[in-house]
């Protein structure tokens, strides 16, 4: 993370809790959080301030982003690299956990040229060909209880998968006009 990116999860921090962010806080938050993923950081700010009324500090975001890290890791099935070498096996093995955790889901990765959609092989072996779905996972979902970030499917109040709808209606909202805009 920039020491930029720093400054506006501290000034997000503020929108929460009124608090006041000098150069010297910028800087002691960028020491103890810097390493972590600026869209990570944000996420673990968002989820805190959902779920807690106490003003967060530089170990709480570690802590989330930690948890999050690890669900993602839980969650994302890690294929067998293919090869009989076992320094080239762990290196990838640890390339794609590495992926996994940073929030890039490795098949969503597999594209056609230039397109940001999967390939439809990938679609296929899936089983998703929904294009609203599609279309809804490239913008993060705006809608409050669940802001999915992009590539991570909308989930209900439970955090649970939607069951209904491909995605909430304003995130497929967002896609429609990101779309058109393209």
């Amino acid at each position: 993370m920039t020491i930029e990116e720093t400054a506006d999860i501290l000034a997000l921090c503020a929108g929460y809790d009124s608090r006041r962010v000098g150069e010297a806080d910028i800087l002691a938050w960028h020491r103890a959080i810097g390493d972590l993923l600026f869209e990570q950081a944000r996420e673990a700010v968002f989820e805190h301030y959902t779920n807690s009324r106490e003003r967060i500090m530089p170990a709480d975001v570690r802590t989330r982003v930690k948890i999050m890290r690890a669900r993602q890791i839980e969650r994302a099935p890690i294929p067998a690299p293919s090869g009989d070498d076992p320094v080239r096996y762990r290196k990838e093995l640890l390339t794609r956990i590495q992926a996994i955790a940073d929030g890039k889901q490795v098949g969503l990765a597999i594209t056609r040229g230039g397109n940001s959609r999967p390939a439809p092989a990938f679609l296929d072996a899936r089983g998703d060909r929904n294009p609203a779905r599609l279309d809804a996972l490239q913008v993060r979902c705006p809608w409050e209880p669940c802001h999915a970030a992009v590539g991570r499917h909308c989930v209900n109040p439970d955090g649970g998968p939607l069951r209904s709808s491909p995605a909430h209606p304003g995130r497929i909202q967002a896609a429609k006009q990101q779309r058109g805009a393209a």
